[in-house]
């Protein structure tokens, strides 16, 4: 059921640069896309190949094949992952195919550039933490060598609201197009904003993004409720805010800082909507306010910037305990990479005894980087 012999020799010929192999590597992409009856270990095999190959046909089959995958949550549940978190999980058929076209620095990937953005998971379990994952990674610089980069930034801005920008109607049918699992299903602000954190680095957009982050935060928070049971829906507004702190973190411009310092103020604490009562279902929620903690991403923004300024702040919401465990340990982690001189007394202070093991081993390592 799972003929290695039949990978590696996939493979081999992609190391062997097998120009003369590209016509059968193309048909075995073109008879495994099917998870009903496909070996999808195969396809991933001949696509890896196309890609070490990498010359324009084999860049051409691995684009027609891409496109003519189904969603993305098709091929997962052929992993054998939960039907619950199907739309969690990178496909790998799509995955294989994304890494191929980075490797050979592909550049006509316009065509596909609707089906690279539904490929990319829309679950919100996912994006626990502020930096991209790989598949984003490799997504996003797919899409900004096609050329397409700018216009998908625009089409996440208007979804945002940004009155200025233009959307084309494919990019905007794309990112709009979401999956749900047991977490809920992303709106399509909501999917912009992750869009626009792993494609947009053009620092031109800085001041669209910043007032798109600067309107979320602006508007009136969710109501607390818990019910018992899966969600039928998600902290939108959370959730814009941070891909959009993520967004500003990747854009990495020091105008962006006192917007993202804004956001850390002791006032918008984590636990100021208080905290479980130990009697109810949802102790295991250390604060009421809902996750994700979007206050983490700004933290995390302001160390990808770097600016020396935020280093009083970032010291002042790892010492207030009130603030998310997330929180705290991405300010931790920006203080080790901003590096401030000025900071190191007080790290070293608040590092040997601080109560948690995660934040205190970046708080330690704050201090090497910056002595």
């Amino acid at each position: 059921m799972n003929p290695r012999t039949l990978q590696e020799a996939a493979r081999a010929l992609g190391y062997l640069d097998d120009t003369e192999a590209i016509p059968l590597l193309k048909q075995v992409l073109g008879e495994n896309m099917n998870p009903q009856n496909a070996d999808l270990f195969l396809f991933e095999a001949a696509a890896e190949a196309l890609g070490r190959i990498g010359t324009p046909e084999a860049e051409v089959a691995l684009i027609d094949a891409f496109g003519k995958l189904d969603d993305y949550v098709k091929y997962v549940g052929w992993y054998s992952d939960h039907p619950a978190l199907y739309a969690c999980h990178a496909s790998p058929p799509h995955a294989r195919i994304i890494a191929a076209l980075d490797w050979l620095g592909s550049t006509g990937a316009g065509p596909i550039v609707p089906q690279l953005i539904r490929s990319v998971p829309t679950d919100p379990d996912r994006a626990l933490f502020p930096q991209n994952d790989t598949y984003e990674l490799l997504a996003g610089r797919v899409i900004r060598r096609s050329g397409r980069g700018e216009e998908l930034a625009a089409t996440c801005l208007t979804l945002l609201g940004d009155p200025e920008a233009e959307s084309a109607d494919d990019l905007k049918q794309a990112v709009s197009t979401t999956f749900g699992a047991w977490a809920g299903k992303p709106a399509p602000d909501n999917r912009a904003a992750h869009v626009l954190s792993f494609v947009c680095r053009d620092p031109c957009f800085e001041p669209q993004v910043r007032a798109a982050y600067e309107r979320y935060r602006a508007m009136p928070e969710d109501e607390i409720k818990r019910p018992l049971g899966n969600p039928s829906w998600i902290p939108q507004r959370h959730w814009v805010l941070f891909y959009l702190g993520r967004a500003l973190g990747n854009l990495g411009d020091s105008v962006s800082v006192d917007t993202l310092l804004a956001s850390l103020v002791p006032e918008l604490n984590e636990a100021r909507h208080g905290r479980p009562d130990p009697s109810e279902p949802n102790i295991h929620f250390l604060q009421l306010e809902y996750t994700p903690c979007w206050r983490a991403a700004a933290a995390w923004a302001l160390g990808q910037i770097g600016n020396r300024r935020a280093s009083t702040t970032l010291l002042e919401v790892v010492a207030d305990m009130n603030n998310a465990t997330d929180t705290r340990h991405a300010a931790a982690e920006a203080l080790g990479r901003i590096a401030d001189p000025a900071s190191l007394p007080e790290l070293q202070k608040l590092a040997p005894e601080y109560p948690e093991i995660s934040t205190r081993r970046a708080l330690l390592e704050a201090c090497e980087n910056t002595r």
